[in-house]
């Protein structure tokens, strides 16, 4: 899970925590008496009115927008009751390939996104400081993962910077 400063009117500072939980994304406050925040979806290709989170009393709060799920790394927005904070999502990898991550990198560039190294067929794109999840790489290319993919598509290594 990535986790994100909040800022709060209290005394107390509050933090939050992003995740997938099945399809949802999964919201942790802490402390958890943050109200109703109100969540905008700051990358997602559909218009989407600003959506308030219905947080339960251990803190969390789930939502379920496709978009999200569909996108390689997508940045969210919370606001209200002194909150304010950025948090980024990045799509949860399927199972077959959670054991051969070897790290993350970051979009320089606008990058195309390949379904293989020989660069006949492209299967989507990334955006400038969009982050990714690597699963291989070759002296041109990054083996990544697309949700819509089974196996890793490439990026070229040239439009990255590896960050872990």
């Amino acid at each position: 899970m990535i986790a994100g400063f909040l800022n709060s009117c209290a005394s107390t500072p509050h933090t939050a925590r992003i995740g997938w939980e099945g399809e949802r994304i999964r919201f942790e406050f802490f402390p958890p008496d943050v109200g109703s925040p109100v969540l905008k979806c700051l990358s997602c290709n559909e218009a989407m009115p600003p959506l308030p989170l219905q947080v339960n009393d251990q803190g969390i709060a789930y939502i379920k927008i496709d978009d999200a799920k569909r996108s390689s790394t997508s940045h969210f927005r919370l606001t209200g009751n002194g909150i304010d904070t950025a948090l980024s999502l990045s799509e949860p990898a399927p199972s077959a390939l959670k054991d051969k991550l070897i790290g993350r990198a970051m979009i320089l560039r606008y990058a195309i996104i390949y379904k293989d190294t020989t660069m006949a067929e492209t299967v989507g794109s990334l955006e400038r400081q969009d982050e990714v999840n690597l699963f291989g790489e070759s002296d041109v290319f990054y083996y990544i993962h697309h949700p819509s993919y089974a196996n890793p598509v490439v990026i070229l290594k040239s439009h990255t910077v590896r960050i872990q």
